[in-house]
């Protein structure tokens, strides 16, 4: 893959890293549309300029090195292998306009957006996936389609036409709530990738059945240093989405003039409590979707939208069913402890100190 496409390598990834050429040209405009508090709580601008398309270039030379370690790669159809080069450059470009959207001021709908992505790449990949050869690497690689080229070319057309119509069916959630969108979205993953497992597993019994000789021992790809990397790769993905899923604090620190509110994963905010205009409790939490920031089964923060608040700053616990609401000129900032109990607490104090 390297020899064959050096020029495409390179231009791929100055793609992927032109997103950081309109942020540096832009930068003191980044933010200021999002108010001050909600764009310090998604860690300013450095993030989405400097460390977004930096992991989507890492990623993306990830998969052309784990994509070259076999050896079928270089007689993979030459869609699949643009496919392959291409797919990361367009989705930083997609990325990057959003985030750059938001910060600067515009009202952007991230469930839209990401009905929009992931319907794109389902249409893409699936339209892709039946063009594609035997391999390690790209595609439904399970020991059963592995077994045969017949098997591998049968479930891969099915899974072809799963993706793609569950691309459409994605679409569906443009009209939909925000909560049945990304249910919709769930459950057309979960068909597209566990029908076409099972298919194979179904077929290669036929196969067995009929007593055709099936066999590994001349698939090059399947060996064990692949399968080493690649169980390497997945171990530490699984372990980083746990830590992000299940750590993380939200601490307020009191001083006499101000308060600051630090939170793991996020950008810190301080507050004096002289701009503060008003403290609200509210037992029942305040609903919200995240538009630039973090969500996790312990921490909601970043920044956040309404229809109540329209943008605004979350440093909250997931758990947690009650939160303050503070309202500091324009902006609107949220918070709470681990607990209603804990949240009463912090409200209390912020009212003294107030």
């Amino acid at each position: 893959m390297f020899k064959k496409n050096k020029l495409s390598l390179i231009i791929s990834s100055v793609v992927i890293m032109l997103p950081t050429v309109f942020g540096l040209i832009f930068y003191d405009a980044l933010g200021k549309g999002m108010g001050d508090y909600a764009g310090k709580s998604v860690g300013g601008r450095g993030f989405v300029v400097f460390a977004l398309p930096i992991i989507l270039l890492f990623t993306h030379w990830l998969c052309i090195i784990i994509t070259s370690l076999d050896k079928r790669s270089a007689e993979q159809s030459g869609k699949v292998t643009a496919m392959v080069l291409w797919i990361i450059p367009v989705l930083s470009i997609f990325v990057s306009t959003v985030f750059y959207s938001v910060l600067l001021g515009k009202k952007i709908d991230m469930m839209l957006m990401a009905v929009i992505l992931f319907s794109a790449l389902f249409i893409i990949i699936g339209n892709y996936m039946p063009k594609c050869k035997r391999n390690s690497v790209i595609g439904v690689k399970t020991y059963h389609t592995l077994s045969s080229d017949e098997n591998w070319s049968k479930t891969h057309r099915l899974a072809g036409i799963l993706w793609f119509f569950g691309g459409i069916v994605m679409l569906c959630g443009l009209f939909l709530k925000a909560k049945a969108a990304f249910i919709l979205i769930f459950a057309v993953i979960a068909v597209a990738v566990v029908v076409p497992a099972v298919y194979s597993w179904l077929y290669y019994k036929k196969q067995v059945a009929r007593g055709e000789e099936l066999s590994l021992a001349d698939f090059p790809g399947i060996g064990k240093r692949g399968g080493i990397i690649s169980a390497v790769i997945c171990v530490a993905i699984l372990a980083l989405v746990a830590v992000l899923m299940f750590t993380g604090n939200v601490e307020v620190q009191f001083g006499e003039t101000s308060f600051t509110v630090e939170a793991t994963y996020s950008g810190n905010i301080t507050v004096n409590y002289a701009d503060i205009d008003e403290i609200e409790y509210r037992e029942n939490g305040v609903p919200g979707t995240r538009v630039v920031g973090f969500a996790s089964a312990k921490l909601l923060t970043g920044m956040f939208q309404n229809d109540e608040f329209g943008n605004y700053a979350r440093y909250t616990y997931t758990q947690s069913e009650s939160a303050i609401v503070l309202t500091v000129g324009d902006d609107i900032i949220v918070i709470s402890d681990k607990s209603a109990e804990e949240t009463k607490v912090l409200y209390d104090k912020l009212i003294e100190q107030k």
